[in-house]
């Protein structure tokens, strides 16, 4: 049996001092520092930052490089990526953060469990297959944000951002996924894409979250 492709998912909380004793300017590039700046709440830019300088620093140990030489590019949707790879995801919610990296296209996203949701919230977000399939059902709020997550990481693994219209992605609606995760569909551009979801844990039953990519993965979590 051929071994299926892993994608390694670490988790981070973004409280460490470690991330907070690097210099801004040094381990963002100029794109990560214009972003940072523009946050109106000092803890939301303290946790883009350390995320940020977190993931270079991952993406440094898999190069073999020093983290100052990780270089960015930038697709037209804003999605960063490196040339020849690998392949790379962010999610942070509240101090926790998740990234993913792999050798295949990936997304990852992250909530935080005790986000209020309402039905009526996510009313714009359902696709017509997904409001025949949920017709009648009553949602907790933990299902609907194993939903939102798994939208969230598909649109992540496509590339495109906020672009990309969520009514469009349609993602199976467990309330679980089996470890071997399923797969979803995504309307874009005039074609159908496939990405597969796993629900993955984090922080002790804190945060929900997926990993979505266009294969079967193997997902294996790291701890720093």
């Amino acid at each position: 049996m051929t071994a299926l492709p892993v994608v390694r998912v670490w988790s981070l909380d973004l409280r460490d001092p470690t991330w907070t004793r690097l210099d801004r300017n040094v381990w963002l590039d100029e794109t990560e520092r214009d972003r940072c700046a523009r946050f109106l709440h000092f803890e939301d830019a303290r946790n883009y930052e350390a995320s940020h300088k977190s993931m270079r620093w991952l993406i440094s140990k898999e190069l073999g490089c020093r983290p100052t030489d990780v270089a960015y590019n930038y697709n037209r949707w804003g999605k960063p990526n490196l040339l020849g790879g690998p392949e790379f995801s962010l999610s942070h919610s509240s101090h926790r953060a998740l990234f993913a990296i792999g050798e295949y296209p990936v997304g990852i996203d992250l909530e935080v469990c005790y986000r209020a949701t309402s039905e009526e919230w996510f009313t714009s977000i359902w696709s017509r297959a997904e409001k025949r399939r949920l017709a009648g059902l009553t949602m907790s709020n933990m299902h609907l944000l194993a939903l939102w997550t798994r939208k969230e990481a598909v649109v992540k693994a496509l590339g495109k951002g906020l672009s990309q219209v969520l009514s469009d992605v349609v993602v199976p609606i467990q309330a679980r996924l089996d470890p071997q995760g399923q797969w979803s569909l995504v309307h874009a551009e005039n074609h159908v894409f496939a990405f597969h979801c796993h629900d993955i844990g984090c922080g002790h039953g804190e945060y929900m979250a997926c990993v979505a990519a266009p294969v079967r993965t193997q997902i294996e979590m790291q701890c720093l």
